[in-house]
């Protein structure tokens, strides 16, 4: 497919798609000096990407809920506050 319904496909400008293929973050060929992509590559991406992401909000909810001083209490102060 060409930049254009890539971008449509991904809901992205074509700057966007553009960036994102210079950078890599895409996987893309050129062909005849025009960009050319496949909807599988595309699905790949995205479904790498959503996954990426999925894992860094667990991680910032994990950092976010981390409580420090609970583990600074001693054994049976913390016990008791969980209870």
């Amino acid at each position: 497919m060409n930049t254009e319904e890539a971008a449509a496909f991904l809901k992205l400008s074509e700057s966007a798609l553009y960036r994102l293929l210079q950078q890599g973050e895409i996987p893309g060929g050129k062909i005849g000096g025009q960009w050319r992509l496949r909807r599988s590559d595309l699905e790949r991406a995205f479904d790498l990407a959503r996954a990426r992401t999925t894992a860094e909000q667990r991680e910032k909810v994990a950092e976010e809920t981390w409580q420090p001083e609970m583990w600074r209490l001693s054994r049976s102060t913390r016990h008791a506050r969980l209870s």
